[in-house]
């Protein structure tokens, strides 16, 4: 019987009952947050408030699951895939939750009352790749490379792609429709922030990616 060595490998990797379930939760948490922010960018001034210190709780969980998988990956001998990949997933999955904190913030400490069109498509694009990603989270103990997986990869990064075109379009707009210059700029960081977030959903992505190709 042909036993590829790969298949011997997994097979000794210890069950995990640490790292894959704090990833799990952490994963989650994001997903909240991100639903949170394209609802709020949805509704009116007074939801948004709301629910921007409800976002706020999250990101500060989210601090506590990201402090929990570094201690973990710090103090335990025999980890499920590379201790440096384990790292860097914990602190890019957190990135994610402090640009979409960050632009909950400063929509709020800017008094923006009237959103753009782009923020709130750019919401819909944040939430959709944070919901491809959990997904991703939630299939990591299988350390496959499925095409299933292959799939929520290439979407998270095409949303990526349409979240800094419609950037380009409405800072370009933002200047075309002569907004005040503080106008501009508070809406341009609060877009920036947002398309930040995008970024950082792919970097969580790709680490994922390279962690499920050294197993393939």
């Amino acid at each position: 019987m042909n036993i590829s060595l790969n298949t011997i490998f997994q097979a000794l990797v210890p069950k995990d009952k640490k790292f894959i379930p704090l990833f799990v939760q952490a994963s989650a948490n994001v997903l909240e947050a991100a639903e949170m922010l394209r609802s709020a960018l949805h509704s009116d001034s007074v939801t948004r408030l709301n629910t921007h210190k409800k976002i706020e709780h999250l990101e500060n969980q989210g601090d506590e699951y990201t402090h929990g998988l570094l201690r973990e990956a710090a103090s335990t001998f025999i980890t499920p895939f590379d201790r440096e990949d384990i790292q860097t997933l914990a602190v890019t999955l957190d990135d994610v939750l402090d640009f979409i904190h960050g632009s909950s913030k400063r929509i709020e400490l800017y008094k923006i009352h009237h959103l753009p069109p782009a923020m709130l498509q750019m919401s819909v694009y944040i939430h959709e790749s944070a919901k491809e990603l959990d997904g991703l989270i939630k299939n990591l103990h299988t350390l496959k490379y499925s095409s299933q997986m292959r799939q929520s990869l290439s979407k998270i990064k095409e949303y990526e792609k349409l979240a800094d075109e419609l950037y380009d379009e409405a800072i370009g707009s933002l200047f075309k429709d002569n907004n005040g210059p503080l106008e501009v700029l508070k809406v341009k960081e609060v877009l920036s922030f947002m398309t930040s977030a995008t970024g950082s959903l792919v970097s969580t992505a790709s680490v994922i990616e390279s962690v499920l190709v050294k197993f393939s």
